[in-house]
C-alpha cells in the first residue's frame, strides 16, 4: 500500500481506524506512522468525525452562527423572505437566453433551413377564381 491509497482510506472512512476495511487496516497505520502528512489528515478527519457526532447527538449549542441565522430568518414576515427572487430568476433567465442565441449565432448548423420561395405571376382572373371558386364541400352544401 501507498500513501496514496492510505490518503484515500482516510478522507472515504474518516480518522477512526476501526472504520477502516479490515484487510487494509495495518498497512493504513503503518502508513500513517510513517507519514506526518498522513497523521495530520488523520488527526483532522478525527475532529470532523468528532464534530459530525456531536451534531447527530443534538449537542450542537443553540448559540451556533447557523442556529441563530435561522431564527432570524424564521421571525421574518414571509414578504422579506423571499425579497429578490424574482429579479434572480429573470437574470437565470436572461442569461439562458443569451447563451441559446449564442450557440445558434455560432453554430449556423443549428438554425433551421429555410427553403428559398418562389414567386409565381398569376392573373387577377385566376387569383379571383382561388377565392371565390366554392371547393366540393362547400358546393355540396349550397
Amino acid at each position: 500500500m501507498d500513501a496514496n491509497r492510505a490518503a484515500e482510506i482516510i478522507a472515504a472512512y474518516g480518522g477512526d481506524a476501526a472504520r477502516w476495511p479490515d484487510d487494509e487496516r495495518a498497512e493504513a497505520l503503518q502508513q500513517v506512522a510513517r507519514h506526518p502528512a498522513l497523521a495530520a489528515q488523520r488527526t483532522a478527519a478525527a475532529q470532523l468525525d468528532g464534530m459530525l457526532s456531536a451534531w447527530a447527538a443534538g449537542s450542537v449549542g443553540v448559540d451556533s452562527d447557523a442556529a441563530a441565522a435561522a431564527t432570524r430568518v424564521l421571525a421574518m414576515p414571509a414578504a422579506q423572505q423571499t425579497r429578490g427572487a424574482p429579479w434572480r430568476w429573470m437574470a437565470g433567465t436572461g442569461i439562458a437566453a443569451a447563451i441559446a442565441l449564442g450557440a445558434v449565432l455560432i453554430n449556423p448548423a443549428a438554425a433551421p433551413q429555410r427553403t428559398p420561395v418562389v414567386h409565381h405571376q398569376i392573373t387577377d382572373d385566376q387569383a379571383f377564381a382561388m377565392v371565390f371558386t366554392p371547393t366540393l364541400d362547400e358546393d355540396s352544401s349550397i
